[in-house]
Parts: C-alpha cells; sequence; structure tokens
C-alpha cells in the first residue's frame, strides 16, 4: 500500500494505527530509493511513527506514559535529525 496523506489524516482523526501496508511499503522502497529521494522515505516512516504514536495514546486501554514519553522524544529527534540532514537549497 503506498502511502497516502489523506489515510494518514483519517487514521489520527479516529485514532486509529496506520495500516499495516504503509510500514512495509516504506521497507521495500529503501531497497530502490534513489539518494534524492531518502528524507521523503524517512518522513513517512517518521508520520507512521506518530500516527501510531497519536493512536495509542487515544486507544481505550490505558497507555504506559513512560513509553509514551519515550517515544515521542524519539520522535522529536529523528524530525530533528531529518531536518539536519535536508540538501540545502
Amino acid at each position: 500500500m503506498r502511502p497516502d496523506v489523506k489515510q494518514y489524516i483519517k487514521c489520527i482523526a479516529n485514532g486509529e494505527f496506520a495500516p499495516a501496508g504503509m510500514s512495509e511499503w516504506t521497507l521495500q522502497c529503501e531497497k530502490a530509493t534513489k539518494p534524492v529521494d531518502t528524507q521523503a522515505l524517512i518522513l513517512v516512516e517518521i508520520i507512521c511513527r506518530l500516527v501510531n504514536l497519536n493512536a495509542t495514546i487515544k486507544s481505550p486501554q490505558p497507555p504506559d506514559s513512560k513509553t509514551i514519553i519515550q517515544e515521542a522524544l524519539a520522535l522529536d529527534s529523528d524530525m530533528a535529525k531529518w531536518e539536519e540532514e535536508l540538501p540545502r537549497i
């Protein structure tokens, strides 16, 4: 399944996890990604993790606060690293 922004928005709005096919798609693309597209692929992975974190927070079962904080900090760090590695224009 190719990532679709509408699908991510729907998942966030409904508190749903990203479909497994989206993560699988990014893994398949890693093998054939051109260097110029690497940053886009990394961003898709980060967004997928964000969608899943949102679903975990909104789940009926109380989420583990420590796990939520760790993942949020990891996402923040990965997003900062992603931004730093963007090609300068």
